[in-house]
């Protein structure tokens, strides 16, 4: 390797590790500069620099250099922060959810949930999944595992710097396997997207209803869904700081 080469890469390496540390305060969510110094080195050095770049950086991190916002060394491989999920896409069932198999665990406001409804029927789609979570499952596993052994049909990093890789199961044998291990699973369990949720239910009753010879297996029944097992997740603290009591005294 060229010392120029060598040069640019720990440039975009050390580049990457500040922007980790400068934080844009902007309302409700902080970011960071990190994810433009990781685009700007594929732009600016090729996707093979580039990745380098991003090797060394994380490479340098895990030896214990504190170039991380969390924690760095050999721990950071535990950190919620690092590393990828996986899961299934799939098609989860409106009534599996009206019998309270898809389990939730807030409340939704009404006017959030017509707002959705109003965006479903504009696009006569579901164009975002909900996020749903399962007990692991030993026949799931292995598919997962066999799965992604194999090659991707998608495979890139999207605009906020998250890399998305993509599986196609299209076997029937499989397929017929998925399905018979997630009718043995006897909940699903809402992580995120409760109004998303509430709205498709609602949209798919009210599509029923407005179809006489409604049978049980139009696409209106179900609603697009991520689902991933229990030990690809990790539940951590989501904590408020209260400024003041509005008024209120501290009883």
């Amino acid at each position: 390797m060229k010392i120029k080469t060598m040069i640019q890469i720990s440039l975009f390496a050390v580049m990457t590790a500040i922007g980790a540390r400068l934080t844009i305060p902007v309302p409700i969510l902080p970011f960071t500069l990190q994810t433009m110094f990781a685009m700007l080195a594929g732009l600016v050095l090729g996707k093979k620099k580039g990745a380098a770049s991003q090797l060394l950086y994380m490479l340098m991190g895990l030896a214990g250099i504190p170039v991380f916002t969390s924690v760095c060394g050999p721990a950071a491989l535990f950190a919620p922060s690092f590393g990828y999920i996986i899961g299934f896409v799939l098609c989860a069932y409106v009534d599996d959810y009206l019998s309270g198999a898809i389990k939730k665990h807030e409340l939704t406001r009404k006017e959030k949930e017509d707002d959705r409804m109003r965006h479903f029927r504009a696009q006569n789609a579901n164009v975002e999944p909900v996020f749903l979570a399962f007990r692991d499952n030993e026949v799931l596993g292995d598919i997962i595992r066999r799965t992604i052994a194999g090659e991707p049909e998608y495979d890139f990093v999207a605009e906020d710097g998250i890399g998305h890789t993509l599986w196609i199961i299209n076997d029937d044998a499989t397929i017929a396997a998925i399905t018979k291990a997630f009718s043995g699973i006897d909940a699903m369990y809402i992580a995120d997207g409760h109004h998303r949720t509430a709205a498709s239910v609602r949209i798919g009753v009210e599509k029923r209803e407005q179809n006489p010879n409604h049978r049980g297996d139009e696409e209106y029944n179900y609603f697009m869904a991520v689902a991933f097992p229990q030990s690809e997740l990790k539940i951590m603290d989501y904590n408020r700081v209260v400024k003041d009591l509005n008024g209120l005294t501290a009883k």
